[in-house]
Formats: C-alpha cells, structure tokens, sequence
C-alpha cells in the first residue's frame, strides 16, 4: 500500500491507496492483509473485520541507512534506498505464508518478496508510465519472478510489451473504478448544482472546466491555466476553471510551483477557482 489507511478509506494516498482499500471491502471470503508506512495518526497494527493493517515504523538502524541515502550524490531509484521497508514487507509477508502478493508501483520490491517467499505468486500493478522507467525495474530476473502484470489501461500494458520481453498471456488490465453513489447524475438544472456553482461563484451561464488532481509540473495544471488565459483574451469571458486539488493527497503545503499559479492567475483571478485539497469522500459534489 502507500501512505497509510485508517481502514475507512486512504489516509494519506491517492488512486492506488484508494484502489487498495476499495478492493480490501470486496474480499470479504479471503483474509487482506495491507503493508504500508507508518503514519503517527495511526496504530502500527489493527485489524478490521478480515482486513490485517501492518504499518512500518522504521527503527534506528534505518533511520541511519535512510538518512545516508538522502544525500545529495545518493538516488531514490537506488535499490537500497527502500531497503528497510521492503525488507521489512518481505519477512512479514513469508510469515503469514500469503498466497498471492500483490504490489502496486514498486518493481524493485520484487526481488526480495521472490526470495523469501518462493511459493507465493506475485503480481505487479503498474498504474503510470514512471515505473516502467529502466533504473527502476533493470533487476532481470523481476520478468521471470512476476507471475502477472497488471496495467490500469490498456495504454500501460501496450506499452509495458513494447518495451520489454514479457509474454502477452502474462498481462491483463484492471480500470480503475469508483462508487457511483459518490458520483450522482446531477439534472443540469438542479438546486443541488445550483448551490456548489454559488459556492464558486460561476453563474449559471457560465462555461466551467474542472481540474481534479495533485498540482505539480507533470501533471500540467500550467499548461491549463494558460490555455484559459488564452480563451480569455479571445472573447470567453464567461469561462472558469476549477483547480480542485493539492501539492499532494491530505498534503495542503503550498510549493514554489503552486505558489506560481497563483502569481500567474491574479490578472484572471476572477475566472479562476483555486479549492485546495479535497478529500476523495467530497470530490463527487464537484463533478
């Protein structure tokens, strides 16, 4: 898992906490257990109903270890950077004796998992184009240890296949999802519509695009707000657009890059609609 669950949801995660929790819920016949880092809102274990949370907390030894591969001439693609933690992940796992590993976004994880737990079968969910990055998965033998690729499209999977030896039979796809009681179909003239558009400020004549997402460079919020500047100055002036998000999940931080969206939407301010972070319980009523 990613950042930590509090067992009603991601805690501090994104998509894949919230794919991770959301399939936990539908596994009731199986018992689940979820491996993450420790948050110190949270207990290093608890169970909830078949769901086992195993939280780490690293000790002196890898605070050490940790704090020697965050200088400067170290990388966070070294192998030995997450050492600690998979290590950790690995012997807990052979100890419960689990039949099926599941690991999101971490190719270098594999193969230790592999090594100490040589019956299990593992699968690797890669849910962005990032992991496939060479530095992160040049262990040779993770195509032979893998038992299945996961890819949240079929984009990821085409392009898993055409970038190394992996078998076609091997692969498959899994969408992401959602609930769609968090999603409801709202009538385009509805009172429910009405209120959030009043809370905004856009009228109802007004042409709303809405960015959902963390706020970072590669995610291209920039190129957004420039091409509704752009609009702008063509003649839509009753266009706006909603930045519904933060430097990162439950992260309310504001970075040098975020602070220059800002900067750059004051001569437009009034067309543009910056929430912050929201969490993913009330993202529907945006939509």
């Amino acid at each position: 898992a990613g950042q930590g669950s509090d067992g009603r949801g991601s805690f501090k995660g994104g998509a894949v906490e919230e794919w991770i929790e959301q399939m936990a819920k539908r596994l009731g016949n199986y018992r689940v257990d979820i491996f993450s880092i420790h948050d110190p809102s949270l207990p290093i274990q608890e169970k909830k109903e078949h769901v086992q949370y195993w939280r780490f907390k690293p000790g002196i030894f890898s605070r050490l270890l940790l704090s020697t591969y965050k200088l400067p001439f170290k990388k966070s693609h070294s192998q030995l950077f997450y050492l600690p933690y998979y290590l950790w992940c690995a012997i807990k796992i052979s100890q419960i004796k689990a039949d099926i590993i599941h690991v999101h976004n971490r190719p270098h994880f594999v193969w230790i998992l592999r090594l100490l737990n040589p019956k299990a079968k593992i699968v690797l969910h890669l849910h962005q184009i990032s992991v496939m990055e060479e530095h992160r998965v040049r262990h040779p033998p993770l195509f032979r240890d893998v038992d299945l690729f996961v890819g949240c499209s079929g984009f990821i999977i085409q392009e898993l296949l055409h970038r190394y030896p992996i078998e076609a039979k091997k692969t498959a796809v899994a969408y992401n999802a959602l609930e769609l009681e968090q999603f409801p179909v709202v009538e385009t003239q509805s009172e429910k519509r009405s209120r959030v558009r009043q809370e905004l400020k856009a009228h109802d004549d007004d042409k709303v695009l809405l960015y959902v997402g963390r706020l970072a460079e590669n995610k291209g919020a920039h190129l957004l707000l420039q091409a509704v500047r752009d609009m702008i100055q063509a003649g839509h002036k009753n266009l706006k657009v909603v930045f519904c998000g933060a430097r990162g999940y439950a992260n309310r931080e504001i970075t040098p890059y975020i602070q220059n969206l800002h900067e750059t939407a004051k001569d437009i301010k009034e067309h543009v609609i910056f929430t912050g972070y929201v969490p993913h319980s009330e993202i529907g009523r945006y939509y």
